[in-house]
This record gives structure tokens, C-alpha cells and sequence, in this order.
């Protein structure tokens, strides 16, 4: 991508009859494939916090992606043995949703910063990452950020001052072509 391209994305979700649905996302150039995505998604009632059966939500009958939908499927991250604290941060109120939770965008902001990617030489690149959220976060949080470093992948982990994690992330690199 360069320097004011226009990307596409499209989107589409595969459909569930369980608590668990994918959403697919393609990002086009000019027409041409530049990367893709998976998330996965859960939806919990608003009173009791409860899991909902998808199949239940009569908003997204007739709206799966048919044909484009991906197999991919994501999997548990695991974390490595050895983490180090690399940062601590403070949740702000410019990091929240409408429902007053950190939105998930900001973890790939979180993540990007605890790996310092500011020292990535200009040839390397951000190829993979998937993030887990586990447990909401709220303005006012502090974050332990701790990073690790396994097999290739580097691992970022938020936990809280009590102990528990928030998000789980793991991060590839890839090199440029010329």
C-alpha cells in the first residue's frame, strides 16, 4: 500500500447457531487483494451478561457471506513461560466505547506500543496479529503490559493490578519485498 491508495474493505459474517460467530473482512486496492481478516465474536446479555445463541438474533437472518466466507478459525493464544513488564498504562477516558468499555482498537495501539515499533527498521512490517479480549476494561484501569518472545512470534499480555489479564495478543513480521 502507498501513500494515500484507497482500500476497500469488505465485510461479511459466516452465520451460528451457537454463542460464537466469525466476521470475515477482505481489503482491496484497486481491486486487488491486500490483506484480509477474521474476528470472532460474542454477544452477552445487557442485564444478566449472559451468552446469546446467535441463531436467536432475527437481525441477521439472510445476512451470512455465503460463499465468501474464509475457513479460517482462531484458537486460544498461549502465552510463553517467560514475560517481562514493559510498560504500565493508564486506561483514559479517550480510550472508551459508547458502553464506557476500552474499545477494541486501542489493544492493537496498546500492543503496537509495548513491542516498540518505532525502532522497527523501515523494511519490516506488522504482518499477523490476532488480540483476546478477556475481561472488559474501564477508564481508570492501570495495565501491567508484559511482553515475551516465542518461536517467532512476539507476545504482549495487559494484566490488571489484581492480577488478572485483559487482553492477550500475539504479533508476526514480515520483511518487504523489493
Amino acid at each position: 500500500l502507498r501513500w494515500e491508495e484507497k482500500v476497500t474493505v469488505r465485510t461479511w459474517h459466516r452465520g451460528s447457531k451457537t454463542a460464537l460467530m466469525y466476521r470475515d473482512f477482505d481489503l482491496l486496492a484497486g481491486g486487488v487483494p491486500v490483506g484480509d481478516a477474521v474476528s470472532a465474536w460474542v454477544l452477552a446479555g445487557v442485564e444478566d451478561r449472559k451468552l446469546l445463541r446467535l441463531s436467536q438474533m432475527r437481525e441477521l437472518e439472510g445476512t451470512e457471506g455465503g460463499g465468501l466466507c474464509k475457513q479460517l478459525t482462531l484458537s486460544k493464544l498461549r502465552m510463553p513461560g517467560e514475560m517481562e513488564e514493559r510498560d504500565r498504562r493508564r486506561m483514559g477516558y479517550s480510550d472508551t466505547d459508547i458502553n464506557g468499555h476500552v474499545n477494541n482498537t486501542r489493544y492493537a495501539d496498546f500492543v503496537c506500543d509495548a513491542l516498540r515499533l518505532e525502532g522497527l527498521p523501515r523494511s519490516r512490517f506488522l504482518s499477523d496479529l490476532q488480540i483476546g479480549y478477556t475481561a472488559e476494561s474501564r477508564a481508570g484501569d492501570v495495565l501491567t503490559l508484559e511482553v515475551g518472545e516465542q518461536g517467532g512470534q512476539h507476545f504482549v499480555k495487559g494484566v490488571d493490578e489484581a492480577g488478572k489479564t485483559h487482553f492477550e495478543a500475539a504479533a508476526k513480521f514480515g520483511e518487504e519485498i523489493h
